[in-house]
């Protein structure tokens, strides 16, 4: 596992304790139904993996942009042995078969059907349980990474390892206003449910998302100690203000012909849900596009809302009324912000070039900054 990847965004780890019991053949029994695994190994030890399992309603159809729900219990044994797809996002072609780049593609296709998570679970373990949140400045990432693969953590540390999956970009951030149906943060939401399942499935119970449950009144039951590494919430690449999140929300909107009859929130969220989700991301990666430096991304979590922060994140930690009975490790990547230099060197915009196929010490690549453009 590489800490360089954290993409400027929201890396966590979650320990709580619990006492998941494998009942034999890699079957796992939980309160909503009995889950069948599959094996993995590590040298001589074993580890079972439940992999793509669904913690919350698939948010398709009338339930795109919808605050997240508990997922329904089921009958009979449910197959959890094909990775976790990935929320939908943009495909990075960049730089074609630069690998620092592509690694970070998601290996198994893209979803709306995606709140589900790849958990793994020693066979001798010591009852705790650590969940990772990936991060992706909350617009890319995906749980189901190759180095992210929790058999070789499982099997070292003893310890069950759960990577959760979470809505990304406008499916999981757009905002237009608390009493719409698309309240924003939805995403947050996800990782909040998801924790619940943890929570209560596992006996018990990104570092942007780690330091914003820290302020969610209600995610507060399900963890005692973080790992936050890469910024935080309120960073100011991580979360913007409400009036901020509506103009960018509107702004998509408009781009994708759904304000043509005003700017009533009931109207746009009836158009929007009957978009397809490749015209819904291509156009708010325009939007995104239109930002640049400095480092910002569109579509994040709103900092003041009724839902996850149940009032204004900011005004919580001036009052310093967040969850403090916790062990924290915060932490930065040095020189994390070089990742994003190729992608400004290959803009016009900014004067610069960058061929990833040459030495980045060749002179091709050298950084002469002589104008800049709006």
């Amino acid at each position: 596992m590489t800490w360089t990847q954290a993409l400027w965004a929201a890396t966590m780890l979650i320990t709580v304790y619990g006492r998941a019991v494998l009942h034999g053949d890699h079957l796992v029994h939980t309160k909503l139904g009995v889950i069948r695994g599959i094996e993995q190994k590590y040298g001589d030890q074993r580890v079972s993996a439940f992999l793509g399992v669904p913690y919350a309603r698939p948010p398709v159809g009338t339930r795109r942009f919808a605050i997240p729900e508990m997922i329904e219990k089921w009958t009979g044994e449910m197959e959890a042995n094909f990775a976790a797809k990935t929320c939908y996002l943009t495909i990075d072609t960049a730089f074609p078969q630069f690998p620092g780049a592509e690694m970070w593609n998601p290996p198994n296709g893209i979803s709306e059907d995606c709140l589900n998570m790849n958990i793994w679970v020693p066979e001798v373990h010591d009852g705790s349980v650590l969940v990772w949140i990936y991060g992706g400045g909350f617009f890319s990432g995906s749980p189901s990474l190759a180095l992210y693969d929790g058999t070789v953590l499982a099997a070292k540390k003893r310890t069950i390892v759960v990577n959760i999956n979470y809505r990304l970009g406008p499916f999981g951030f757009l905002y237009l206003g608390d009493d719409s149906l698309i309240p924003g943060n939805m995403g947050l939401l996800d990782q909040q449910v998801a924790l619940q399942w943890v929570h209560d499935n596992i006996e018990s119970a990104g570092s942007a998302s780690a330091t914003a449950h820290l302020a969610a009144p209600d995610s507060h039951n399900y963890f005692n100690k973080i790992i936050a590494n890469s910024g935080t919430i309120i960073n100011s690449w991580a979360s913007r203000t409400p009036d901020t999140m509506l103009e960018l929300s509107l702004r998509l909107a408009k781009r994708l012909n759904c304000t043509s009859h005003g700017t009533d929130p009931l109207l746009i969220h009836n158009c929007l849900k009957a978009i397809p989700a490749s015209t819904i991301q291509s156009e708010a990666d325009i939007v995104s596009g239109d930002i640049g430096l400095p480092m910002t991304f569109a579509f994040v979590p709103v900092s003041a809302d009724r839902n996850f922060f149940k009032g204004d994140v900011f005004d919580r930690l001036r009052r310093r009324d967040f969850k403090k009975d916790v062990s924290a490790i915060l932490g930065s990547v040095k020189d994390e912000g070089t990742y994003w230099l190729p992608y400004y060197m290959n803009s016009n915009r900014y004067g610069f070039w960058f061929n990833h196929t040459i030495s980045a010490e060749d002179p091709q690549n050298r950084a002469l900054i002589t104008r800049w453009t709006t």
